[in-house]
This record gives C-alpha cells, structure tokens and sequence, in this order.
C-alpha cells in the first residue's frame, strides 16, 4: 500500500526539476539513455523533452503503472518492469550513450557481489566512451554521525519522513508518508546497504569504469565529506 500511494505523489516528493540540468551537462546532446529504477518516470520525460531518447525501468509495479501513464502508454519512451540486477539480460550490448541510476536506488541492493553484478550489466549495456551517473547519500558520513532521520519534507502536498535504525551492517530505513489530500498515513520499512564512497570507487575502478567525477548534489558542488547527497559520474 505504501509504494502504491508513494507512487501517486512521489512528484511532490522529489520533483525532477533539479535533476535535469545536472543530467543534461553530463549526457552528450541527442543520448540515447537508459533510466534504471526510474520511480514515476518524470526525469526520463523531462529528458525527452530536451531531445534526448530514453528508456526507463523500474522493480515496482506500482512505480512502473504511473511510469507508463507519464510516458502516454509508452508513445513517448517505452517503460519496463526490471531488475537492475538483470540488466545486461534484458538490454543489447553496447545500446546506451548513458545510463544514470539515482534516487539511491543502488543500495537498496544488500550484497556486494549483487551491487558489482549492476554496475558490470550497466557497463555492458554502455556504448564505448558511455557516460554513467549514480546518486546515493554520503553513508561514510551517515556511519559516522548515525542521525536517526534525513531532513523533512514538508509541502503543500505531503509530509515525508525518513528515519535511521541502525542494525550492524544495515540501515533499516523507515519512511512516514502523509498525503494532505486525505486523513491516510502510510508506512514502510526496508533495509538498506550503506555503501561508501570509497567502496563504490573501488567497485567502479575495478569493473573499469575511468574519470570518475564525485559531486554533492544536483547543483554540481564538488564532492565534500560533509555533504549528504553524493552523485559520480564516470566514463567506460
């Protein structure tokens, strides 16, 4: 019920605004790009817009049922329900100028070994000289001060809460969703694997992904430690 309702607002909650230009600066004119856990598919339409061709996939049925009506029934860029884990199955070889997986959507994967089976399909799927741009938080700096809740998210539309438990090696992730056209509250828990910057470095280095370019936020501010928002753009 919580993704389902997430997935209805999930606009008001993190618009695609801020992301465009970002994307734009680092995706050559005219890209061809693969969206992966693309949610409500609002940045992969705003690309669209700005000639690029896109295709986009998600893991929620939910997420890819509004997807799919932001797309006008895929006329616009075709939608698929995936897993990013498959991602060199479901996508030819050398297909995509670009691809970008944000939203903090890579750690929602657990294991290492299924985090590098990602970033390898994603390589996979990259045309020569390809671009890929992930967006996680900064959990080195999470791990340290262990805040027990993101900042809120409070508009005219919802009120988003984010909360931190702590679990060894994982970060359970409780999320509170008030929707203001209704009286409803909404809840959900996942685990989520708290990936730092220095490991994801390695990963992409290792895989052989090269130029690696670390930000702290979609406004393009150099990478700082004390920054929670953490993006890397990097070359096959």
């Amino acid at each position: 019920m919580f993704y389902k309702e997430l997935s209805k607002v999930y606009h008001h909650v993190f618009p695609a605004k801020g992301k465009l230009n970002f994307l734009t600066t680092h995706f050559k004119p005219a890209s061809h790009l693969l969206d992966m856990g693309c949610s409500d598919a609002r940045v992969a339409l705003g690309l669209v817009e700005l000639g690029h061709t896109v295709e986009a996939a998600d893991l929620s049925e939910d997420m890819v049922k509004v997807a799919d009506a932001v797309s006008e029934n895929g006329t616009l860029f075709p939608v698929r329900l995936a897993n990013m884990l498959d991602t060199a199955i479901d996508y030819p070889k050398e297909h995509f100028d670009g691809v970008y997986c944000i939203g903090n959507t890579l750690v929602h994967l657990l294991d290492k070994a299924d985090i590098k089976r990602t970033l390898e399909g994603f390589k996979q799927v990259l045309k020569h000289d390809g671009t890929l741009i992930l967006q996680i938080l900064n959990y080195e700096k999470i791990l340290s001060d262990k805040p027990d809740s993101l900042p809120l998210i409070d508009n005219e539309h919802v009120t988003f809460q984010r909360r931190y438990e702590y679990e060894n090696d994982r970060i359970d992730f409780i999320t509170t969703l008030h929707v203001k056209s209704d009286a409803e509250v909404y809840t959900a828990k996942t685990q989520l694997n708290p990936l730092t910057k220095a490991d994801l470095e390695s990963l992409l280095k290792d895989i052989g992904f090269s130029q690696l370019e670390w930000f702290s936020g979609y406004d393009a501010k150099p990478y700082h430690k004390d920054e929670l928002p953490l993006l890397v753009v990097a070359k096959k």
